[in-house]
């Protein structure tokens, strides 16, 4: 008998677009967030960090089916960095919605008073988070 997780893994598989109905569904979450930032997410969860994710499980079960084959770091890297980066972008996503507005009006202010090079500063702000490439918070 199946689990309820091996049940979940095996819909998330045969899923004929998994990553258009993950942006469907980041998309409702977070309505607010660039395109770009929600494309990033939906690479690192729905798409190739499934892939590593399975591509590594695979090889948990060779290692157990020989004894003679060893993980590959690779595979462990790879479904690592799929984790990490969700991780990430993850922490972003709310506050890629609520404060977009405030950063508008900030440039906005600085243009009013002639502050070129800060409104040229939060501009270059307002495109890192947009892109969805800001440092993320450290994780403890």
């Amino acid at each position: 008998m199946k689990s309820e997780e091996q049940t979940l893994v095996d819909s998330l598989l045969a899923r004929p677009d998994r990553r258009a109905d993950g942006l469907a569904a980041l998309r409702s979450l977070f309505p607010g967030v660039a395109d770009e930032m929600l494309r990033t997410a939906v690479h690192h969860l729905y798409g190739d960090g499934v892939d590593a994710a399975v591509a590594w499980l695979a090889g948990v079960e060779r290692t157990l089916q020989s004894r003679e084959h060893e993980l590959c770091p690779g595979a462990t890297f790879e479904f690592l960095y799929h984790v990490y980066n969700w991780l990430q972008i993850q922490s972003l996503l709310p506050e890629g919605a609520k404060s977009l507005s405030e950063i508008v009006a900030e440039v906005s202010a600085a243009l009013a008073s002639g502050e070129v090079s800060e409104a040229r500063a939060l501009l270059d702000e307002l495109k890192e988070r947009l892109d969805g490439d800001r440092t993320p918070p450290q994780l403890e």
